[in-house]
């Protein structure tokens, strides 16, 4: 499943600069990651979209699902989002989508 989701980054560290190098739902895990890390300097407020592949997201297909997404630094230190509403973008529910090989 792919997650997308734009956000507003800023840290407290007024001398280091922070590096997300990591997203997931909570309960999940990247697949791979469709991002550029995101850098953060201090002082400083960083415009960023996430995109990232994961699997296992627990949801009902055709529905909006709700999840915290957690972000990984360059320490591994993990940050957690508040609850987030996604929206499902995927074809209706009761489509039959052929795959052809």
């Amino acid at each position: 499943m792919q997650v997308i989701l734009k956000a507003e980054f800023t840290h407290d560290d007024p001398k280091n600069t922070l590096v997300i190098m990591d997203a997931y739902p909570i309960g999940s895990h990247s697949q791979f990651k469709t991002f550029e890390k995101v850098r953060i300097p201090p002082h400083t407020i960083v415009d960023q979209q996430i995109v990232s592949m994961v699997l296992r997201v627990k949801g009902e297909k055709g529905k909006p699902w709700e999840a915290r997404i957690e972000f990984v630094d360059q320490f591994q230190r993990k940050y957690r989002s508040k609850k987030l509403t996604f929206r499902w973008a995927g074809p209706p529910p009761d489509e039959n989508v052929a795959i052809e090989t």
